[in-house]
């Protein structure tokens, strides 16, 4: 398979091809996950009542509960990028690793807004979420983790186009593989600015009428 045609734009290099994508999936999937899990430990051990009236506002609870697994999931990449550094000889300008930080961080934030719907399903039916499944099913397969989306079927393909980390994985693979950030364009930096406006809004705004929903029923206490 390293020497397929759909492997060419990436130097025939699909040892580092799939390193990055299960370390980018990997991120994205714990900053997803620690949104539900902070809600779902609130009503496991009582306190999401005060969470719900507290002075900070439960978005503003969710998101920051974000913060510390994103640095950790940034770290996990970086040891992902080691362990690749031993079996494959390669190595990067602190341009590149910069421009690697700054896609990473930018390819997170439009499921940060998915993690919020998320922890807004596990708030209002107190179960756990299947947003976070299918997310992470759906970016694995259509947005080029394991394999190409070339390799798709074309109406496939068109699903792979709807998925931001599409792109950045695509951009992120090059930049690490031929060390060169100046393959990095506006274009894909505007992409991924106006998904994460998108999705990030309607997170907030789901979960924001969730809360009121859920302070008004009085329904918070019940898991």
């Amino acid at each position: 398979m390293s020497q397929s045609p759909h492997l060419e734009a990436y130097g025939n290099n699909y040892f580092l091809f799939v390193i990055l994508g299960i370390s980018i999936v990997d991120l994205i999937g714990t900053c997803m996950r620690s949104a539900t899990k902070s809600i779902r430990e609130a009503q496991a051990f009582g306190y999401i009542d005060i969470v719900l009236n507290a002075r900070v506002s439960p978005q503003y609870f969710v998101i920051t509960s974000m913060i510390f697994p994103g640095c950790v999931g940034l770290i996990k990449v970086f040891l992902y990028m080691l362990l690749a550094s031993l079996f494959y000889d390669f190595s990067l300008s602190i341009y590149t690793i910069a421009s690697m930080i700054m896609l990473s961080i930018l390819t997170v934030i439009p499921f940060l807004g998915i993690g919020l719907l998320a922890a807004s399903f596990v708030l209002a039916f107190k179960q756990g979420d299947p947003i976070n499944y299918l997310v992470n099913i759906s970016v694995t397969l259509f947005a080029g983790v394991l394999f190409p989306t070339t390799v798709l079927p074309q109406a496939l393909q068109y699903i792979s186009s709807l998925i931001p980390a599409t792109y950045s994985l695509d951009v992120i693979r090059k930049v690490v593989i031929f060390d060169s950030p100046e393959l990095i364009s506006f274009q894909l930096i505007f992409y991924l600015l106006l998904f994460s406006a998108v999705f990030f809004s309607l997170g907030m705004f789901t979960i924001i009428k969730t809360c009121d929903s859920v302070k008004l029923s009085g329904t918070s206490g019940r898991y």
